[in-house]
Formats: structure tokens, sequence, C-alpha cells
């Protein structure tokens, strides 16, 4: 029964029967130091967020070694704009019908009132030019994920850290926090089943739990993963996951800092939930 539980758990997370044939994939990104350190700050639990998740997927979800492709800023294989988005244009070559794919990115990001970017290792923050040319758009990012030929997108941002510059910068808001709509342009355009959620809602900011040495989503996605998301009969779905991490998250940051600190989530298609 154990043996099973484990190879059904990604069909049952998303609710679609087991399909034998189907891969199941994943692009785990952690960024904590940048090339551009003049002026995008440093994160300090990303790449340790990341590489839990990419440990806990192989463990859990049936997601095979050579399927995981792992981006740190410590790792061999830098997390930059270009492989980011080469690894997703192959997914978008090679993908089946019945494929599944999980995307962790743990770094920094900008929210404009044009558009949102996440920052990639290679990111720049010299200018609005250089943002433009390094940093990743949400409108890229949702494009990107909607062409996948896969049955389901599984998307995890921790992005929300406040000001990712070190220095004032005339084309960065003063005190930014991601409204709504500026999350919102990271959902896919397509009615797939699919979800993407973020490490903290509209107007707060993402937490590290320093006792940890992890953030507080990154720690308790990776709990939610290895089971303590899973119903009663030990089945994990999606509307599993959002429930435990609203409770989890919360519940730890309020206790720890005494702050307000809730994911969200943005939920594609009729056949998510439970």
């Amino acid at each position: 029964m154990k043996i099973w539980r484990q190879l059904a758990l990604t069909a049952c997370l998303i609710g679609i029967p087991l399909v034998a044939q189907a891969e199941n994939y994943a692009l785990i990104i952690g960024v904590d130091e940048y090339q551009d350190k003049a002026h995008i700050a440093s994160l300090t639990t990303a790449v340790a967020d990341a590489k839990a998740f990419a440990q806990v997927l192989q463990a859990k979800a049936q997601v095979k070694a050579a399927q995981v492709q792992l981006l740190t800023s410590d790792g061999a294989m830098k997390p930059t704009r270009k492989e980011i988005l080469n690894q997703i244009s192959l997914w978008q070559k090679q993908g089946q019908a019945d494929d599944v794919y999980y995307l962790f990115f743990a770094g920094q990001g900008v929210a404009l009132d044009s558009e949102s970017y996440l920052l990639p290792y290679d990111g720049n923050l010299t200018s609005a030019q250089t943002l433009q040319e390094t940093s990743i758009t949400a409108k890229e990012w949702s494009a990107a994920l909607s062409k996948l030929k896969g049955r389901a997108v599984l998307a995890y941002l921790d992005i929300a850290h406040g000001n990712p510059s070190t220095a004032p910068a005339p084309f960065l808001p003063t005190q930014p926090r991601w409204s709504e709509a500026q999350l919102q342009r990271f959902g896919l355009e397509k009615s797939t089943q699919s979800e993407t959620l973020f490490s903290a809602k509209a107007y707060q900011r993402s937490r590290d739990w320093s006792r940890k040495q992890r953030g507080y989503f990154g720690y308790f996605l990776e709990q939610a993963y290895k089971g303590e998301a899973a119903d009663g009969k030990g089945t994990l779905r999606t509307k599993n996951i959002r429930d435990y991490l609203n409770k989890a998250v919360s519940g730890a940051a309020l206790r720890e800092e005494g702050a307000i600190l809730e994911p969200y989530s943005l939920p594609t298609g009729d056949t998510l939930s439970s």
C-alpha cells in the first residue's frame, strides 16, 4: 500500500488517474547571491529551500533524478535567464500530453506598474533597460508555461522579499509591495490543470524563519510534500497543499515574529480541488 501511494501521489495531487507513460519534470531555482551585487540585495534561504524541494519531489512525487533541473546560485550551473528559458523551451518540444511539470523559484522579483519580473542569477538593476534585458517578465513566464503540452503545471514562486535593490533607483518604487494585479500577471493563459502559488499575498512580504534557516514558505512546502498535507487516506491534492500552507505558514510567522504572512494561489481549471 505504501508503494502504491507513492506511485500515485502525483496523479492524486492534481485529481487525475495514474498514467503509466507520464513523466514528471521539475525546474527548481534558488538565488541567494546575484552577479549584480552592487544593485541586487542578497538572500539567505532561497538556495536551501530550492535544494530541499528538489529532494522531496524525487522522494515523494516520483520525479526521477534525471528529470530534475536544479539551478542555484552556488551551483555549477547557474540559474541565468538563458538556462531557465532554455529548459522550459526544451520541455515545450519534448513534452507529452500526460506529463506533469513542477517549477519552483526562490529569489528576488520586481513589481512595476507596467510589468512584473523574476530576477535570475544574471539579472541586473543598473537601469530600467538592463532590468528589461536580463530579467524574465511575468508575460514571458506565463506564455512559456502556457505552451507546455503536459497535463498539469504546478508553479511555486517565493519572490516578494521587499526592496530587491541595494541602492536607490529612480525606476523602482521606494516602498515595493506586490499588488494582487502584479501577482496575477504570472497566471497561466490556458485553462489547463495548473496552479501558481506565491509565498505571500498582495502587500505582504515573504519572510525567513531564522531558527530553521529556511523560508517559511519553502520549509512548509517541503513538509506538505512529505505528507503533512495529505488527507486521512494518505492522498495529497493541490487543495490539501493550499489549505495546509495557509494554516502552517501564517501560524508559524505569527507565532515566531508576530507577522502576517499568507500564501496566495492562482489556480486554473476546474479539477484541482478535491
